[in-house]
Order: structure tokens, then C-alpha cells, then sequence
């Protein structure tokens, strides 16, 4: 809408012409003179109407809001025991065993520049796509098919643990279970307390994040309920060894070791300990 003076008068019209017709006729002979068009933008611009007194508005309203973090210590975690039973015709008993703690064959935290958590998670991740396709149900039948040297297999259920010559209780105090998110990142917290809970493989933590995580395990569901861990396990996190508590064995020293038994257990031996672990 505009506004357009015609004969001293304004009217108020969406175009000059339509203005034109709201001027009532003129009485008398006087010739109606109707003035030349010109660009409407500029020559019949409406001159700015007043406004209105400037009211003093309120000052915004400022919305706090409580900042986006990971769950708190402790909150959707859990003590979750796993189970695991070795045949002495393949392992050493426990006293040797567990000289470095419950040890892998060739684990990748060991490896040339694993130095954190994240990295540990970045060669989880290549290593999935390398050998599964980047599919983690791929990835769980990789698992189940062999043993693999950088995992250690354990379950959830006594039933999965089988009854063998040494058969170790452990524990993780303060998992938390993720699901798998996308392009194989640590998605959404779970809480996979209970086995008859899980629907899914998962990821197991025992931090909010993994890089304040000193475990990182796979959880999945093959008949029985599994949990595959991807490094070298603490002392601390072996409860038992055929219902005898750790603090009862009298585990041995690599010093109280004999050449053969260094021989055979040097795969399974640590001379150095990293601190993000267990």
C-alpha cells in the first residue's frame, strides 16, 4: 500500500491509478489535468509516516541451560562378571598365568604407537574394516569362528564358561554398555546389566567416555552371552580361580620361572605394564 498526493490531497492505494479513482470529480469547466507517469518507485514515493512513540521494551530473558555431558561416576553402570575356563593341556596354571595378569598371545596394546585409548579404538575400528566389511555382526563371527590372538574370550553366564581345569572369574567394576553408533563409533549408553537385556552387540566401558576408559570390550550374543576383551587384563579385575579367591593364590615372579617355562609363557610375559590399562 502507498500513499500518492494528487491535487493536494493524499490517498492511500496499492498504485497511482487506483489512487486516481478514489479523487472525487471537480465540478465547474475547469480542465483535469493529469500529470505525467513517471517511475512510481521514485516519483510518487509516499513520504514516511510517523511512527508511533518508541515503547522502552523489557530486557531479554536469559535461558540457562544445564550443559550436555556423559552420564555421572556410576550412573546406568553396573559390576559385570564374565567367566572363563582354560584346559592345562594348553595353558599354564594359574600361578604362572597370571604372573602379568590374565595376559593375550599378541595383543594390539602392545603395538608401536598405542599409547591411548583412542588408538587402541582407532586399530578396532580398521581392523573391522579391513577383515569384516565394516559390518560389527561381521565382526562378531570373526570372533566366534577362532581364537583370535588379540582378544581374550570370556562369558557372562556360567553356562558359557564351560567347566575346564582353570576356571576364572573377572570383573569389570563400573561397566557401562554402548551400542555401536554410526560409521563404528561408541553410540548410545545401554543398560545391559542383566544378559536377557541384550539385544545387540555392545560396547563395554568402565568410564562416561573411552578416553577416560581403562577396559574396552566387545559384548555379543551367540547362544551365549559373550564379552571379548581387545587388551591385557589387570590382576585387579580376576576375582577367582576355581572359586579361590586371587588373594589365596601364591602367584609366582618371572624370576621363580625356569628357562622352559619362560620359553613357553614369553608370548604371555609383560616387562612393561601400561598405566591405561585394567
Amino acid at each position: 500500500m502507498g500513499r500518492f498526493l494528487i491535487d493536494g490531497t493524499w490517498y492511500d492505494a496499492p498504485t497511482y491509478a487506483d489512487a486516481r479513482k478514489l479523487v472525487p470529480p471537480k465540478t465547474g469547466n475547469a480542465a483535469t489535468t493529469i500529470p505525467k507517469a513517471g517511475p512510481p518507485a521514485q516519483a510518487h514515493k509516499a513520504p514516511p509516516s510517523n511512527p508511533p512513540p518508541a515503547q522502552k521494551l523489557p530486557p531479554p530473558v536469559t535461558v540457562v541451560r544445564p550443559p550436555v555431558t556423559s552420564s555421572k561416576p556410576g550412573e546406568k553402570s553396573f559390576d559385570m562378571l564374565c567367566y572363563r575356563g582354560e584346559k592345562n593341556n594348553w595353558w599354564s596354571p594359574p600361578e604362572e598365568r597370571l604372573i602379568c595378569g590374565m595376559t593375550l598371545y599378541d595383543p594390539w596394546n602392545l603395538k608401536v604407537g598405542i599409547k591411548k585409548m583412542e588408538d587402541l579404538w582407532e586399530v578396532l575400528r580398521t581392523y573391522i574394516k579391513t577383515n569384516c566389511e565394516g559390518k560389527v555382526d561381521a565382526f562378531a563371527q570373526h570372533l566366534r569362528a577362532q581364537g583370535r590372538p588379540f582378544a581374550l574370550a570370556t562369558a557372562r553366564t556360567v553356562t558359557g564358561a564351560y567347566t575346564s581345569d582353570y576356571d576364572y572369574v573377572m570383573k569389570v567394576a563400573n561397566a557401562r554398555t554402548f551400542l555401536w553408533g554410526p560409521d563404528l563409533s561408541v553410540g548410545q549408553q545401554v543398560y545391559f546389566k542383566d544378559t536377557t537385556a541384550v539385544t545387540t552387540d555392545y560396547i563395554v566401558l568402565n568410564a562416561d567416555k573411552l578416553a577416560d576408559s581403562s577396559i574396552l570390550a566387545f559384548g555379543h550374543k551367540c547362544g551365549t552371552y559373550e564379552v571379548t576383551f581387545l587388551h591385557d587384563l589387570s590382576l585387579n579385575n580376576i576375582v577367582s580361580v576355581n572359586k579361590t579367591p586371587v588373594a589365596q593364590l601364591r602367584i609366582k615372579q618371572q624370576k621363580d620361572l625356569s628357562l622352559d617355562d619362560k620359553v613357553k609363557m614369553r608370548k604371555y610375559l609383560r616387562h612393561t605394564t601400561s598405566a591405561w590399562l585394567g
